[in-house]
């Protein structure tokens, strides 16, 4: 029998080691089927993947860690590291912040246009918008439409939404702001109470 949990930590910290579990074992499943594909293709994106659960490990890990550290009142290395500049340091953190924020909505809107003129090569349409009258190359438009061309154009637009929501987490934390989410939203209204949707007897 389970011990129950003595607090909100405790279920999250269980969570995490379910999903750790699980995640171990997909993360062997990927890296082993990543090497002995036959297709270059699909181990080229299936590479992809594993480098992202790798990485989404890691990450479980220093949160599990950083729990853990918060429950016990200490300090220790291997947990999510907070934001705690000197106060000297706060304006020229929050200008590199609002300058990398720039970068970012630049490259989002450079591949949300890649992303279209690739669409058009790929389509039957005969000019871009505007009316401008290009040749397509049909050997080029063969080969986006087999090559996955749009689909890393599209996770890389993921990147960088991802990229601009870190950064607007800084600003907020650099500017004193304590939301729970870069959004400004509550926990309930970006996703469902872990406490009222937690029924596994295993972690709850």
């Amino acid at each position: 029998m389970s011990i129950p949990p003595k607090t909100a930590a405790d279920i999250v910290l269980r969570q995490i080691a379910v999903h750790e579990q699980h995640e171990e074992e997909v993360l062997n499943d990927y890296s082993s089927s990543a090497q002995n594909v036959a297709d270059r293709g699909v181990r080229f994106l299936m590479d992809l993947i594993l480098d992202d659960e790798q990485r989404h490990h890691r990450l479980m890990a220093w949160m599990a860690t950083g729990i853990r550290h918060s429950l016990e009142q200490t300090k220790g290395p291997g947990s999510l590291p907070l934001i705690e500049p000197p106060a000297e340091a706060q304006s020229d953190l929050l200008a590199v912040t609002e300058r990398f924020l720039d970068v970012e909505r630049t490259e989002l809107r450079t591949l949300h246009d890649i992303a279209h003129t690739v669409g058009w090569i790929e389509s039957p349409e005969s000019s871009l918008p505007g009316g401008i009258q290009l040749p397509k190359p049909p050997w080029t438009a063969e080969w986006m439409r087999s090559a996955p061309v749009r689909l890393i154009l599209e996770t890389m637009i993921d990147d960088s939404r991802k990229h601009i929501r870190i950064l607007e987490h800084i600003k907020k934390r650099l500017s004193g702001e304590r939301s729970h989410n870069c959004r400004g939203e509550s926990p309930a209204e970006r996703l469902d109470s872990p406490l009222a949707a937690c029924t596994s007897p295993s972690v709850c």
